[in-house]
């Protein structure tokens, strides 16, 4: 993800989601794990071994990957996440560059009700992909959060 704190990362250096189940097809089978994802950020997939030279699968569900291509694959329509930072604000996405303070209603001792209406407010303006009204990162209004994912909680 292109939220790297040298904001070294480049599309051109990146595994895509369809090359990494490419990778694994070599020696397993995946099928789409019948669990609904449910807004998870990961896509699962239940593994299975593959018959050599075929592709077949054999025995029992050996397990499950999930694979989490908010790049290649957005899934920003069905996202329901949001973080908290180390500073108290509410991030809505990862690759928004607006935050909204909870931590300054929590110092002046709001209200359960208080900060549950901050985090809806929150989340009224949660962008619609990538901190942007579309999905693109390589649209031309896309602009890399200050952020690594590691300083926003992630």
């Amino acid at each position: 993800m292109p939220l790297d704190a040298d904001h070294g990362w480049t599309r051109r250096n990146m595994i895509t989601a369809a090359e990494i189940r490419e990778l694994l097809s070599v020696d397993y089978v995946l099928s789409s794990d019948p669990r609904d994802r449910d807004g998870a950020p990961a896509e699962r997939f239940e593994v299975r071994a593959r018959v050599p030279g075929t592709a077949e699968a054999t025995g029992p569900v050996l397990g499950t990957v999930g694979i989490i291509a908010s790049v290649t694959e957005p899934f920003c329509s069905d996202c329901r996440r949001t973080r908290i930072t180390a500073e108290g604000k509410i991030m809505s996405c990862l690759f928004s560059r607006e935050e909204v303070d909870l931590l300054g209603l929590l110092r002046e001792g709001a209200s359960d009700e208080q900060l549950a209406e901050r985090w809806q407010d929150a989340m009224w303006i949660k962008p619609k992909a990538h901190g942007m009204d579309h999905v693109g990162l390589d649209a031309p209004d896309f602009v890399q959060p200050d952020r690594s994912m590691s300083a926003i909680g992630g």
